[in-house]
């Protein structure tokens, strides 16, 4: 009788180391676990912070591209008003040159 006692005991004593190191692991997989989720709570504000600075820029970059469209469209008017006159001026510097040869030839002739 006294073996079987001892052979539980032995039992006892392992079942007792078991469960220890079951309650070491399971410890060490919490904290494992708190680790990496600080890590990822932190990641994710740094990458939320980062991504509400480039949404700014876009929304910035999406006004300012707006704002040289039109910008753009009316330095197209005033350039074609621009070359307007300047073809104007062209015809009338060209109609004075055309006029002086005119007057010269008339004072040839007279």
């Amino acid at each position: 009788m006294p073996k079987k006692r001892l052979a539980s005991d032995s039992v006892a004593i392992l079942l007792e180391e078991i469960r220890s190191q079951n309650r070491s692991t399971i410890e060490a997989v919490q904290a494992a676990q708190q680790a990496n989720e600080t890590r990822f709570d932190e990641l994710e504000a740094r990458l939320s912070a980062r991504i509400d600075v480039l949404e700014a820029a876009v929304r910035q970059n999406s006004a300012d591209i707006r704002q040289n469209t039109a910008d753009i469209k009316d330095l197209r008017i005033a350039v074609a008003v621009l070359e307007a006159r300047v073809r104007d001026l062209a015809s009338r510097e060209a109609l004075e040159r055309l006029e002086k040869r005119v007057e010269a030839l008339e004072r040839r002739i007279a």
